[in-house]
């Protein structure tokens, strides 16, 4: 999707901060979630949660610059009909389930 959404310069940096922010917060996530429910307490983890989801959606509100329209949608038939990426569908279900 990001390939669609910018230029072929600007791209690689997009690809990097896509990254970097996903392995910082698979890394950080667990270490500040844990230390803020070290007490036994899951408030303050999802009170946490809940200002840093607004503060994100703020911010995205607010300094977005790409004017990006999203008229056409792909359905998602062709490619749920390929074995290895149903494959992939169900093991993330079930994982997460």
């Amino acid at each position: 999707m990001l390939d669609s959404l910018y230029p072929a310069s600007d791209r690689g940096n997009r690809f990097v901060m896509v990254y970097f922010c996903g392995g910082f917060g698979l890394t950080m996530g667990p270490l500040v979630g844990g230390s803020l429910s070290s007490d036994g307490a899951f408030i303050p983890c999802l009170l946490a949660a809940l200002a840093l989801a607004g503060c994100f959606a703020l911010v995205m509100m607010f300094l977005r610059d790409s004017e990006a329209e999203f008229s056409k949608l792909e359905p998602l038939a062709p490619h749920v009909k390929d074995q290895q990426t149903l494959l992939s569908l169900a093991s993330l279900v079930l994982v997460s389930a």
